[in-house]
């Protein structure tokens, strides 16, 4: 069997180590997917005058994909 010298162990060591962490490196970005921000509103905060399903048109409408409900907490605490 073959005894590597300490720097020939080290190359080897550096050369394998290198090239784990670009393979890592690039799937790790080819995976990545572009994150997406959506907005969302709170629903006591639309002034709009109308009926719930009325109201919940128009924000589809005008881009929110989110809506948050109105709070039973009392703002007060």
């Amino acid at each position: 069997m073959n005894n590597p010298s300490r720097r020939d162990f080290l190359k080897t060591a550096a050369v394998v180590a290198s090239s784990v962490a670009l393979v890592g490196r690039s799937t790790v970005a080819a995976e990545a997917a572009p994150k997406r921000i959506r907005k969302a509103i709170m629903f006591a905060t639309v002034g709009v005058p109308g009926t719930t399903l009325e109201k919940f048109k128009i924000l589809k409408e005008v881009g929110f994909e989110g809506v948050e409900p109105m709070s039973h907490m009392n703002q007060d605490e």
